[in-house]
Order: structure tokens, then C-alpha cells, then sequence
């Protein structure tokens, strides 16, 4: 018995839509698994937001005295870091910035919002403002 067109488009139809759906599988496995890899390999970067944003904070900042934010560096942890106070229960967690003797000067980083943890920011008589970061222009 020979097969009619019909039934033979039929047979490929159904071979067509069974190939498509394991083509999909794969292509959706492989977006799958190359996405978790970028993720992992994002996340198993050292630097925390603590730090990231430590480092934000810093570099809107100048000082006479280099050598006080020179610890500031993804060489040694931020805990250990001058003017840095990290909490006691979650150690990696800052809590206290105390930089009022450090003669900064410079803008406040939006950043420093990221330190959810921050109970303390130590400036006191720094030349230091509010850095603008909606891009409007000030009216004076």
C-alpha cells in the first residue's frame, strides 16, 4: 500500500511540529543555562554593595591627606577600612561611617542609600554637598 500525499504531509507535519518543540527545549535550556552562569559569575565577584557603594562614596570625595581613604581599596576588606564600622551581628554590614577629622571635601554620593544599615555618618566640618542626581538645575 502506498501512502497518499495527504497522509504523507500529514507524517511530516507532525515530525515538523515534534522537531520544532525539542529545538525550543534546547534553545531554551541554553538561554537557561548561560544566564545562570553570567549570574554566578556576577555573584562571585568579591565586591558586595557595601563596598560598591564605599567606593561610589569615595570617589565623589578629595583629600588633602591621601593616605586617609588610601586603605579605601578592594585589597583589604571594607570592615577593615579607615573611619569604617561594621555591625558586630551581620559582620559585613556597615553601620558607621566616622570621618569627622578627615577634612573631605567633595559631594555625598546617592549611593551611600545602599548602606541600609548606616545609624551613623560621622562629617562633621566638611566642605561637602548633596550630590544633584534628578539633573535639575538649582534656581539661585
Amino acid at each position: 500500500m502506498q501512502p497518499t500525499p495527504l497522509r504523507l504531509r500529514e507524517v511530516c507535519a507532525s515530525i515538523c511540529k515534534l522537531l520544532m518543540a525539542e529545538a525550543m527545549k534546547i534553545i531554551c535550556f541554553s538561554l537557561l543555562f548561560f544566564c545562570s552562569h553570567a549570574l554566578v559569575s556576577l555573584g562571585s565577584s568579591n565586591a558586595t554593595t557595601e563596598e560598591l557603594a564605599l567606593l561610589a562614596f569615595k570617589s565623589m570625595l578629595s583629600s588633602p591627606s591621601k593616605s586617609l581613604l588610601a586603605s579605601w581599596n578592594t585589597s583589604s576588606h571594607h570592615c577593615s577600612w579607615t573611619g569604617v564600622v561594621c555591625s558586630r551581628r551581620q559582620p559585613e554590614r556597615v553601620v558607621s561611617l566616622l570621618m569627622g577629622s578627615f577634612n573631605l571635601s567633595g559631594r555625598l554620593s546617592p549611593f551611600l542609600g545602599n548602606l541600609t544599615f548606616l545609624r551613623k555618618l560621622d562629617l562633621r566640618w566638611q566642605p561637602i554637598c548633596w550630590a544633584d542626581t534628578s539633573g535639575a538645575r538649582s534656581t539661585q
